[in-house]
């Protein structure tokens, strides 16, 4: 389907029914069973005291699926619906969506903030449709660097009021509607395996290798080059058995629950994220990112956790590597904001989630008008947190140090309505499958960010902190 093709979608006409409020979860399970391909589920892991970062950034769940049209970039091409595009990935999406926007409307806002619209995931490696940064010379992963459906049918979850809605977008005749409520009402709890599939998990850098990397960072720090970089790992395996995507999903959100997580399927792969950070949000205008720098590890000791916690607060290393990451999103920011309005109401506040303890910060501006969220995302992507600074630089050393390409990892996942409103989070805690077969590959990344005073043993040793959820997640306890 082209872009012209898709201009005659009626995405100003909106239904939406209230329905009973049901775990987001066992709708997701029901609709897996006959529509898992390009099934999309932006989870906050909710209800009150499912996650440990405060109800306003847990607060709603969404659940796409029988996407309208899909768009992929693989390889270098991007197609809508198999039919490639002229345009780099970006550029096709913001022409899409200009084709389908409609203007925010008073009458929806008791609604939650996504009605409907483009929703999916952008990998890390179309930064090189944004910079001229060459393709790194090394192993390239065989899943699509983006994978975006235009979600007509929503359903929406707002676990502070307990209350869940079916909204469509497009048919005013409410067919479309009734179709969304008749498999609404046929969700139930299903069980889902959660045993560990994996016997064992491999690591693309030896110990000794990724600490020699670390140190090869740090002398690019002293020449001059680079301020921080954030260098990071691959750990994979292959299935030790035929387990679900949902199933190693409903492990992982179990194990490892975050306000910012999320599940696709796309082409017989998926992806799974258990992630803390959100990366931008906009409403009304009205942008915010929350970069996270500095991690500690959580203790079952309540007296060691809260020291863990404290040194992470006092830890100047910490604070520098955050702040080096607020400077660089406030100019990323300021290159679509309006003069003046950018703002850092919080630095390095301390936020516990399950398993970790971070340092986050918010950066806040206002839209200049006549832009548009994907302005803000050609403006900001990927994210400073997992780039460094300068961030064009640091993405050249990591295309040069890393041994493969990313993939979807320190890419973005979310939402940009038909009305223009996004959430987007950043993939990191993120796992990556490549099929649902035996011997169908695994993986997932780990890194952090690298400043002049860093050790590199004590950099691995926070990776092994930041992947210890996913490892039980794969492996188990053993």
């Amino acid at each position: 389907m082209s872009i012209s093709s898709l201009a005659a979608f009626e995405s100003h006409v909106c239904l939406y029914e209230e329905v009973p409020y049901l775990q987001a979860f066992s709708v997701v399970v029901t609709l897996s069973k006959e529509r898992e391909e390009g099934l999309l589920f932006l989870d906050s892991c909710g209800g009150k005291g499912a996650n440990e970062c405060g109800l306003a950034r847990g607060r709603y769940s969404f659940i796409g699926f029988d996407p309208r049209s899909v768009i992929i970039t693989s390889k270098g091409a991007t197609v809508i619906d198999g039919v490639e595009q002229a345009d780099k990935p970006f550029d096709v999406l913001q022409q899409l969506w200009c084709t389908m926007k409609k203007a925010p409307s008073a009458e929806l806002s008791h609604l939650p903030p996504w009605r409907g619209g483009l929703g999916g995931y952008f990998g890390y490696e179309l930064l090189h449709f944004l910079e001229n940064i060459p393709y790194p010379a090394c192993e390239m992963h065989d899943v699509p660097d983006m994978y975006i459906g235009v979600y007509d049918i929503v359903y929406a979850f707002d676990h502070a009021l307990g209350k869940a809605w079916v909204i469509t977008h497009g048919d005013a005749s409410g067919a479309r509607l009734s179709y969304a409520l008749s498999l609404y009402r046929e969700s139930f709890l299903l069980d889902v395996p959660i045993e560990a599939p994996l016997d064992e998990l491999r690591c693309d850098f030896i110990p000794e290798t990724f600490q020699n990397t670390i140190q090869s960072t740090i002398d690019y720090i002293y020449a001059g080059d680079i301020f921080q970089a954030n260098i990071t790992r691959r750990l994979y395996g292959a299935l030790s058995e035929a387990i679900s995507p949902l199933a190693l999903y409903r492990r992982l959100r179990s194990i490892n629950p975050a306000p910012f997580s999320g599940y696709v399927r796309m082409n017989g792969q998926a992806l799974l994220s258990s992630s803390p950070e959100r990366f931008l949000t906009m409403q009304d205008g009205h942008i915010e990112a929350r970069p996270i720098k500095g991690t500690r590890r959580r203790s079952v000791n309540p007296q060691q956790d809260v020291l863990m916690g404290e040194e992470l607060l006092n830890s100047a290393k910490d604070r520098a590597e955050n702040i080096m990451i607020v400077d660089l999103m406030r100019n990323d920011i300021s290159r679509v904001a309006k003069p003046f309005s950018v703002q850092t109401p919080e630095i390095c506040a301390l936020e516990s989630y399950k398993t970790v303890h971070h340092l986050v910060s918010v950066v806040v501006g206002d839209l200049r008008d006549g832009m548009d969220a994907f302005d803000v995302l050609k403006a900001t992507f990927p994210g400073g947190s997992i780039t460094g600074a300068p961030k064009i630089r640091a993405m050249e050393i990591i295309s040069e140090l890393e041994p493969v390409t990313r993939g979807p990892y320190c890419g973005s996942m979310g939402y940009i309505g038909f009305d223009g409103t996004m959430d987007l989070n950043i993939l990191i805690r993120t796992i990556v499958m490549a099929g649902a077969l035996p011997g169908d590959k695994v993986w997932f990344n780990v890194g952090g960010g690298i400043v002049a005073d860093s050790d590199p043993l004590d950099e691995y040793e926070e990776t092994i902190t930041k992947g210890a959820a996913l490892v039980r997640v794969l492996v188990g306890d053993r």
